[in-house]
């Protein structure tokens, strides 16, 4: 098979190639069009398919080693808590289950490191700890030093970008997404044209251009993790964790990512850190390190094309023609099929980790450098309007349902009316038939909405918290006040499309025959009680349980509506309660014009 070098260009002497040039290079344009294996298609030399070699990191002419950024994780060791809500709440003793053991690395600029392991919650741990993330509960000790400074966990989730295993949000398309992203978490500086231009760039080299404007839902797992990649990358961050993204997509587009974050770190002196799961030879020479993980113990650390001879060195030398990745990952994994594969297993892994720890070089402390700056956010008013423009997008971008919504709240209200189309309320036997049919349009109907607004509150709530900047920036206060203001035009056509048949249908509105009098009465009614079951709704949408939920949401529109008729009061609550005290008497009493003489 022909193939053709992949190279990357060395930087200018004067560094315009570095930082202050060009944030990224068009890394796409080395492949021909419909490089990506989504595009069914490779690249194509003079009409013929061919095969792109990438470069192992060593053959890459990089820019000389600086010493900063360095990153030097010094016997770190995490044990995470495994206790639950209520077992704190009991004052109960921590459980403690350990993740990880007296990991030591040390990582310089330009370094594209990757993380083999055996176990995923290991991985995640040791990324989420570095990374600083704050929901991660256990016992850490050891040290964690950027350009020689200790960095504690708020100054490390300040500082360190992370991919993570989520997807993304799957009610946002792609540019929206990062756009999102973007205004979260600005980058550091405006040199590259702002943020709109950046996202551009970003989906240009990534591939994503194609689809920038379809539901991430839509996307296929490939580019799933090429937009989390490019949400990170918006940030300009020094330091780039990647959880294992690259499981189960395409060794093309594993290839092309791998070199486009190396190109990205050797241009900028970045340091990035990639969890892979075992992969060919080749793709793991793409990487100046490798750190191999057992049980939470490190085995290895150091060059990939050294790995070979070292586990050679201790006894331990690859078959011929096997895959020397697959070999030492399935060497060093915890065998739980039998209780003497077990005991053998664990042997063999202790007795490589005494190895490791004997023949490892010393991790050496850098002399201090410059401390990193954290990565900008967005400030509270970008914020709340960033959240706002969160729940426009997923407005939007839900026109079917809610097209389909209103169909629903037009076709209850007909049958509804049309049922007690005979209604009059000049005879005073028609009183009973109008008491239940105010029961019905003014309690019963918005519990109802309430009911549907609260599942649909949760799920865009679930949706929402992938986001990780939203979990950082939206307050709970802040997503119901904004959930019901964005909701304001949609409550505003529901009560509308509800007030139409019962109108024209139904005569309810006692001195008046006209139609407009009706309809803006009972629409201003509806509106307000929907208003009211949103918040309440929303209010309670972050409750762990759904039938929870559900059941404090109607019990909660029951207690409202009894104890302040609020917003307007239906005449047989008027019995029970004296309108002295209903906040909502003039109210009634405007709109359903001397209603109270029944009385």
């Amino acid at each position: 098979m022909s193939s053709e070098d992949v190279r990357i260009e060395t930087p200018d002497e004067d560094g315009s190639s570095g930082r202050d040039s060009i944030y990224f290079s068009t890394i796409r344009s080395r492949h021909a069009d419909h490089f990506f294996a989504d595009m069914h298609n490779h690249n194509t030399k003079e009409g013929k398919k061919g095969v792109i070699r990438y470069l192992e990191y060593d053959e890459i002419n990089s820019i000389s080693m600086r010493p900063y950024p360095n990153l030097l994780l010094n016997k770190l060791s995490f044990s995470k808590d495994l206790r639950s809500s209520s077992d704190k709440a009991l004052l109960r003793l921590p459980v403690l289950k350990q993740e990880f053991h007296n990991v030591s690395l040390e990582l310089t600029s330009a370094d594209v490191m990757a993380v083999l392991y055996t176990k995923e919650s290991e991985m995640l741990s040791l990324l989420r700890v570095i990374c600083g993330i704050r929901d991660l509960r256990g016992k850490l000790s050891g040290d964690i030093l950027i350009n020689g400074h200790r960095m504690s966990r708020d100054r490390l989730e300040k500082t360190v970008a992370f991919v993570s295993i989520e997807p993304p949000i799957s009610t946002l398309t792609v540019r929206q997404y990062l756009h999102i992203h973007g205004k979260f978490n600005p980058p550091m500086t405006e040199r590259y044209g702002g943020v709109g231009h950046l996202i551009n760039k970003l989906m240009t080299d990534l591939g994503l251009m194609p689809v920038c404007d379809i539901i991430c839902s839509r996307l296929n797992r490939s580019q799933w993790e090429r937009v989390k990649v490019a949400a990170q990358l918006i940030r300009d961050p020094t330091i780039l964790v990647i959880s294992d993204v690259f499981k189960d997509i395409d060794v093309h587009d594993q290839c092309f990512l791998i070199d486009y974050l190396r190109e990205w770190a050797v241009k900028t002196n970045r340091i990035v850190i990639m969890a892979v799961s075992p992969t060919s030879p080749q793709i793991l020479k793409m990487f100046s390190k490798t750190i191999i993980l057992a049980s939470g113990r490190v085995v290895y650390f150091g060059a990939p094309k050294s790995m070979q001879q070292y586990f050679e060195s201790v006894g331990c030398p690859c078959p011929p023609y096997k895959n020397i990745c697959d070999y030492y990952v399935d060497l060093v994994t915890h065998d739980n099929l039998t209780s003497d594969a077990s005991r053998e297993s664990s042997v063999r892994i202790a007795r490589l980790v005494n190895k490791w720890n004997q023949t490892a070089p010393p991790v050496r402390r850098t002399a201090s450098g410059k401390f990193l700056l954290d990565l900008p956010s967005a400030g509270v008013l970008m914020r709340t309007l960033t959240v706002l423009s969160l729940f426009w997008f997923n407005f939007i971008n839900n026109r079917v349902s809610r097209m389909g919504f209103l169909l629903f709240v037009f076709s209850l209200s007909t049958i509804l009316s049309l049922h007690l189309s005979d209604l009059t309320l000049t005879l005073p036997d028609a009183f009973l038939d109008r008491n239940s049919f105010m029961d019905l349009v003014i309690l019963y109907f918005p519990m109802l909405m309430g009911l549907l607004i609260l599942k649909k509150s949760r799920h865009r709530l679930k949706e929402f918290l992938k986001l990780y900047s939203f979990r950082n920036n939206c307050s709970s206060l802040l997503f119901v006040v904004l959930s019901v203001i964005v909701e304001l035009p949609f409550t505003m056509l529901t009560s509308a499309v509800f007030a139409i048949p019962v109108s024209i249908f139904t005569d309810y509105q006692r001195k008046s025959s006209n139609y407009a009098t009706s309809f803006v009465s009972l629409s201003s009614t509806m509106f307000l009680n929907i208003t009211v079951t949103q918040i309440l709704a929303n209010s309670l949408c972050s409750l762990h349980s759904e039938p929870l939920s559900c059941f404090f949401s109607v019990v909660s529109w029951f207690l409202f509506f009894l104890s302040t008729g609020f917003p307007v009061p239906i005449p047989s609550m008027l019995k029970i309660f004296s309108p002295v005290f209903s906040p909502s008497f003039f109210i009634f009493k405007f709109l359903y014009e001397g209603g109270l003489d029944f009385f």
